[in-house]
């Protein structure tokens, strides 16, 4: 997955974004930076997506890193 990517885990309709996290042997691996669902996780269960971040606490990441984010407009009418 691409660096500033996007992700699922499962059938979640929230879009996160791609990071990395580290395993018992020091190796990183794909995972969600907001670090959701990390312990016990399985790498099958994430695939990358092109729809743009929804997740609350990803998109504050970016928003710390100053980083534009294509953020999903929910219509109100």
């Amino acid at each position: 997955m691409e660096p500033d990517g996007a992700l699922r885990l499962e059938n979640s309709r929230v879009v996160h974004l791609a990071g990395t996290s580290t395993d018992h042997r020091g190796d990183e691996l794909p995972a969600a930076a907001c670090h959701v669902g990390v312990a016990g996780w399985d790498a099958r269960r994430m695939h990358a997506s092109n729809a743009p971040v929804t997740c609350c606490r990803c998109l504050r990441l970016l928003a710390a890193r100053q980083i534009p984010a294509r953020i999903a407009q929910t219509a109100l009418f």
